[in-house]
């Protein structure tokens, strides 16, 4: 399924943990676990596809203009973003520090699921339509009071954009 524009309701706050990782480790953690648990493990991988799949349902009714409200369906994604962590986490592809960010973001009704490869780096939240910029700051601040670095991304802003001398603007 392709998705086209994507919704301008989705805000986010994109966590970098400051945790190194090892992609490959990782995965051959994922593998080991699934050569050992595979009629546990085989499930789970599909759940988090299917988990994709929902969401990019989701993202193709918020851009239906007949479809239903889109407070609702941010909502649904949210909680499609959720169980992807804790299937993640099953997975053996979590770390403290994610779960540090999970666990505030919880605590402020932010969804937050672990990006990439998982063992460190990123955890992107969704914003609900509804979240207090006091929210969103202090989310923030109590990040950066862990060691981390948080920043706001919003769905259809403008780019990395290069300055100097020779171009205008690209």
């Amino acid at each position: 399924m392709i998705l086209g524009q994507l919704p301008e309701t989705f805000r986010f706050i994109i966590t970098n943990t400051r945790v190194e990782r090892d992609t490959s480790k990782l995965v051959a953690g994922v593998r080991a676990l699934r050569d050992e648990f595979p009629n546990v493990v085989n499930p789970v991988i599909n759940s988090i596809d299917g988990l994709a799949n929902t969401l990019i349902g989701v993202i193709h009714a918020m851009q239906a203009p007949e479809g239903k409200q889109q407070s609702v369906l941010a909502e649904k994604a949210g909680k499609l973003l959720s169980m992807n962590q804790h299937l993640l986490t099953s997975l053996k592809v979590g770390h403290p520090s994610i779960d540090q960010v999970v666990g505030l973001g919880n605590a402020y009704g932010f969804n937050s699921k672990l990006t990439g490869a998982g063992g460190g780096g990123c955890v992107i939240s969704l914003l609900p339509s509804t979240a207090a910029a006091e929210d969103i700051n202090a989310f923030c601040g109590a990040t950066e009071k862990l060691g981390f670095e948080s920043f706001q991304a919003a769905i259809g802003q403008g780019g990395v954009r290069i300055k100097n001398e020779k171009t205008a603007q690209l």
